[in-house]
C-alpha cells in the first residue's frame, strides 16, 4: 500500500455468516504483527479453515403452552374437518344435507338408491382430504431447509392423528367400509388396503422422527404421536359427542350440523388463528436473524499509525 504495508499469507480464521472478521498476517517495517481485517459480505461463504460449522439447523419442537394450545386447535380442526368433508361431499352428490356430529356422518335419505355409483365418494373425501393429503404436505414441508417450515410439517403430520388411520385399517373405519362395500369380505382386498394405509402413513411418521431433535426425543415423539392426539379425540369425539347424543346439549342443527359442533369449530378456528405463528417457531433453528456481535481482542498487536 502507500505506507509501505505489505500483507502476506491467507485469512486464518473467519466467521461464516454476515460480517466476516479475519486476522491477516501483516509485515510492517520488517516486523510481523496481527491486525484485524474486516470483510463485508452479502452472502454466506464457506469457512476457509477445516473446522466444522459451529451452528446446526436442528429443529426442536417448542414445548410451550402456546405451541401446545395451537397444536391442540389444529388437531381439533383437522378432526372436525374430516367429518365436514364427508358432510359437504354428501351434499354435492346427493343434492341435500345429511347429518354429522364430531365423529359420525350420514347421507341424506334415499341418496344411496338415487346415486349408487357415486355416494361412496362421500366416505372417501374425509380421509383423502384431511388425513392422507395433509400427511404428505407435511412431508414436503419437512424436506425444506427452513426449520420453521419443518416444524409446521411435523405439526401437520401429527395433527392428522395417523395412529387412528392405522387403527381404522386394522379395525373398522372409512377404509374398511369402502373395501367391504366393493369387495365384500374378501380377505385379500382387506390386506391390500392395510398395506396401502401403512404405505401412506409410515413414511411421514419416519421422516417426522428424523426431523425432531428434542432432548428425550422418544418421549416427545410419543407425546405428539399418541398423547396429544388421543386427548383431542377424547375431548372432541367422546365428551362433546356425548353431550350431543346423550344430554342433547346444543343438539339442534343448521344444515345438518348441531350447534355444539359449530361452536367447537368456531372456537378451534379462533384459537388456531390467534396462535398459528407458534407452529412455525422452532426452539432451535440456527443463528438468530439480524443480530451480529463483533468483538476485538484488546491484546492483539496493532500496526503503528501512518505518519
Amino acid at each position: 500500500s502507500d505506507s509501505g504495508v505489505r500483507r502476506s499469507g491467507r485469512h486464518l480464521a473467519c466467521s461464516s455468516v454476515g460480517i466476516r472478521i479475519c486476522q491477516s498476517e501483516v509485515l510492517w517495517s520488517g516486523q510481523h504483527s496481527l491486525m484485524p481485517s474486516i470483510d463485508l459480505e452479502l452472502l454466506v461463504r464457506p469457512r476457509l479453515d477445516d473446522s466444522p460449522p459451529a451452528v446446526t439447523n436442528a429443529m426442536k419442537i417448542p414445548l410451550t403452552w402456546r405451541y401446545l394450545l395451537a397444536f391442540y386447535c389444529l388437531g381439533a380442526l383437522m378432526g372436525m374437518s374430516h367429518e365436514l368433508a364427508h358432510h359437504a361431499a354428501g351434499f354435492v352428490i346427493c343434492g341435500d344435507w345429511g347429518y354429522k356430529t364430531f365423529n359420525f356422518f350420514e347421507l341424506a335419505k334415499g341418496c344411496e338408491e338415487v346415486h349408487p355409483n357415486s355416494f361412496w365418494l362421500a366416505t372417501l373425501a374425509g380421509p383423502a382430504l384431511f388425513n392422507y393429503l395433509p400427511l404428505w404436505i407435511g412431508v414436503a414441508l419437512m424436506k425444506k431447509p427452513d426449520a420453521g417450515a419443518r416444524l409446521f410439517g411435523v405439526s401437520l403430520v401429527f395433527s392428522t392423528v395417523p395412529i387412528l388411520r392405522i387403527y381404522s385399517a386394522f379395525g373398522y373405519g372409512d377404509e374398511t367400509w369402502m373395501v367391504h362395500h366393493f369387495f365384500g369380505n374378501n380377505a385379500t382386498a382387506f390386506w391390500i388396503m392395510k398395506v396401502c394405509v401403512l404405505a401412506l402413513t409410515l413414511p411421514p411418521l419416519i421422516l417426522a422422527w428424523k426431523t425432531i431433535h428434542n432432548r428425550y426425543k422418544p418421549l416427545v415423539y410419543c407425546l405428539f404421536f399418541i398423547g396429544v392426539p388421543i386427548t383431542v379425540f377424547y375431548v372432541v369425539g367422546i365428551v362433546l359427542e356425548g353431550l350431543i347424543n346423550k344430554q342433547h346439549v346444543l343438539s339442534d342443527t343448521v344444515w345438518g350440523v348441531p350447534y355444539m359442533v359449530l361452536l367447537a369449530e368456531a372456537l378451534a378456528t379462533i384459537g388456531y388463528s390467534s396462535l398459528k405463528s407458534h407452529l412455525w417457531q422452532p426452539s432451535a433453528s440456527g443463528p438468530p436473524a439480524g443480530r451480529i456481535s463483533i468483538g476485538v481482542n484488546p491484546d492483539m498487536p496493532r500496526a503503528p499509525a501512518d505518519n
